[in-house]
């Protein structure tokens, strides 16, 4: 351990056999297929591995086969609490191995989840099963949490914990997902909103011979939607976080290829910056709409059906500093403070009163590809950062 970075604490290192459990770990999450679905089965294994070590454990099933579980590692506060989640984005195509059959080469780790999100969390198990060894010295716990749903938006997982007797109970006083990638040289500490608003265009139904005698809602939306592409929405431009956007993510209109469209239908994903309010973006959105509908003889309606809010953790916060040590002295890095566009389990506990930072192993552009990899090493270090956080937070 180089002087001077951090108080005495234990010096550590992953053994020959902890790093072969790591990776043995994370191959046989990668061999479970769940693409929202099936979470049960990496519960399992993570059951019987905290059995065997004594860690006391409670698992949440809101729907068969969704579950998430959570381990205890001491009683005290403070509170740490470090999370992964089990599931997966399906693999797509372009795939040169079976993405549920895992493969190590040149060092690294090949397989849908081997960096988001099933490595990380294989690091996470190791880490906690060093720092029970030292519970009896923690002035603090752990909560070490294998969540369900977070590729889906979370409500069966975190979403559904938030809701439960069990939250109340555990609620951490920092917390560190490990759902960020860039090689553990940054730290996720804000991130933008989420708006999501359904824009239906209502037309005037025509036969297609005739199409001057109707009103096309499709032609109507693929204005608006043009209008949108160009618009600068007003913000406040903010230090770690990119200027707002909006997508169409959605369209859908027409009820037959020889009709005049009488309505469509699209859903916008807008990601908006702290200085904004969706009151406002939805105001704006309606100026855009009144100019198709008077130019058309169209009519728009808005509505609302998600809404996150930015989020930001305090750059001097304790967590951050120790985190940001241990990562010194584990691989040489001093990571820097990222803002992400999108939305982690991270926001999601930040709005549940809760600082949290996103902070992993492997490549930024790795999670969702074809071929996700990570560098196994990386896994070994992030496990290890993880315990001296840990132990600079809680012993």
């Amino acid at each position: 351990m180089r002087s001077g970075m951090m108080r005495m604490i234990p010096e550590i290192d992953l053994s020959s056999s902890q790093k072969k459990a790591l990776v043995d770990l994370a191959c046989d999450m990668i061999r479970l297929k769940t693409v929202a679905s099936n979470e049960a089965a990496i519960v399992e294994i993570i059951k019987n591995i905290f059995d065997g070590a004594n860690i006391r454990r409670h698992i949440i099933e809101p729907e068969q086969g969704r579950a998430s579980i959570i381990g205890f590692i001491g009683s005290k506060r403070p509170r740490l609490m470090l999370a992964a989640h089990t599931d997966t984005v399906a693999p797509g195509s372009g795939w040169k191995t079976d993405p549920f059959k895992p493969v190590i080469r040149n060092g690294r780790l090949y397989g849908r989840g081997s960096v988001d999100d099933k490595g990380p969390l294989a690091s996470l198990i190791a880490a906690a099963l060093i720092l029970k060894q030292y519970e009896a010295k923690l002035r603090g716990s752990l909560v070490i949490a294998a969540l369900a749903d977070e590729e889906s938006g979370s409500k069966l997982g975190l979403g559904y914990m938030f809701n439960s007797e069990l939250w109340r109970s555990i609620k951490p006083d920092y917390a560190v997902v490990a759902d960020t990638a860039h090689n553990m040289h940054a730290i996720d500490i804000a991130e933008k909103g989420v708006l999501r608003i359904s824009v239906r265009c209502i037309g005037k139904a025509a036969h297609g011979a005739s199409p001057q005698k109707g009103v096309n809602a499709i032609n109507a939306m693929a204005e608006l939607i043009t209008l949108l592409e160009k618009h600068r929405m007003r913000f406040k431009k903010h230090t770690l976080l990119s200027p707002p956007t909006i997508s169409t993510g959605m369209i859908n209109g027409g009820s037959a290829p020889n009709m005049v469209a009488d309505a469509c239908e699209a859903t916008l994903d807008i990601r908006y910056l702290p200085s904004q309010k969706p009151s406002g973006i939805t105001r704006e959105i309606k100026q855009l709409c009144l100019r198709v509908q008077k130019k058309r003889g169209c009519s728009f309606t808005l509505s609302k059906t998600l809404e996150m809010k930015p989020t930001e953790t305090n750059k001097d916060s304790s967590l951050i500093k120790c985190l940001t040590k241990a990562a010194e002295v584990v691989a040489g890095i001093k990571p820097r403070l990222i803002g992400l566009s999108g939305a982690t389990d991270a926001k999601r506990l930040i709005l549940a009163g809760v600082p949290a930072i996103g902070f992993g192993p492997g490549d930024e552009d790795a999670a969702h590809a074809a071929n996700e990899s990570v560098d196994i090493k990386e896994l070994y270090e992030f496990a290890r950062v993880c315990v001296l956080t840990g132990f600079e937070l809680l012993l």
